[in-house]
């Protein structure tokens, strides 16, 4: 009787998942929470040398930093070991391995994830470039951020369309604080428009109009997005 028993006892055991399975869907759903909550990461740096926009590492980080605390994981950070450096064209380029650990706060759980970061530099910031690379991929692609235009503008439907009038009005106005914008800081049209919108309730239509708009907006705190210079 004692034997048969122990059978059904370790039978029943078999439809619960082990404990370090329930402890892995826990981290899981709090990573998911975070790719519901985050909806993507806008652009706030700018490269004036190759003329383009891009997402800052510093702005990545603040955005996870505090969806992480909010739903209690904790990550940590390690470097490992140095796989290669290369001379190139623009000084030294340096690929090394990283590991991530990301810990539930709750559970004390957690997971490791190895990644590849690479970053070159004439001077002697290629090692610190590749590390904060790593960094800010890492936590775009596990949250699966994305960082195209889309996250940056406002619905296209949000506005009413110009007429043609009101179109060269704004596209001269805009044009005059486009050139008032700063090195290294990056024009934000959707500010720009949500600006004008929000004074008129109305498209410009009159050219003396326009005049009004640049005493309103200030040009620097509206519809600019700081960024660092990056060359």
């Amino acid at each position: 009787m004692s034997s048969c028993w122990c059978e059904l006892q370790s039978f029943g055991t078999l439809d619960k998942p082990p404990a370090d399975q329930t402890l892995r869907a826990k981290l899981a759903q709090k990573k998911n929470r975070i790719i519901k909550q985050v909806q993507g990461i806008r652009k706030t740096g700018y490269n004036d040398c190759d003329d383009y926009a891009f997402v800052q590492e510093a702005e990545v980080v603040r955005i996870l930093r505090s969806a992480l605390g909010k739903v209690g994981l904790s990550l940590g950070v390690a470097a490992c070991d140095v796989l290669r450096s290369d001379a190139v064209p623009d000084g030294i380029n340096y690929t090394f391995r990283l590991t991530f650990t990301l810990t539930d706060t709750q559970t004390g759980f957690s997971e490791q994830v190895p990644w590849l970061a690479m970053g070159a530099d004439p001077g002697d910031k290629a090692i610190y470039k590749a590390y904060t690379s790593g960094v800010k991929y890492f936590l775009l692609k596990t949250f699966l951020l994305p960082t195209d235009d889309d996250v940056e503008q406002e619905p296209a439907s949000e506005y009413p369309p110009m007429e043609p009038a009101s179109a060269e009005i704004m596209g001269q106005l805009e044009g005059y604080f486009r050139k008032q914008v700063p090195p290294g800081t990056r024009f934000d049209r959707s500010r720009f428009l949500e600006a004008v919108w929000g004074h008129f309730k109305a498209w410009l239509t009159l050219p003396a109009a326009a005049k009004r708009i640049k005493e309103v907006i200030d040009a620097r705190e509206t519809v600019v997005w700081e960024g660092g210079k990056s060359c």
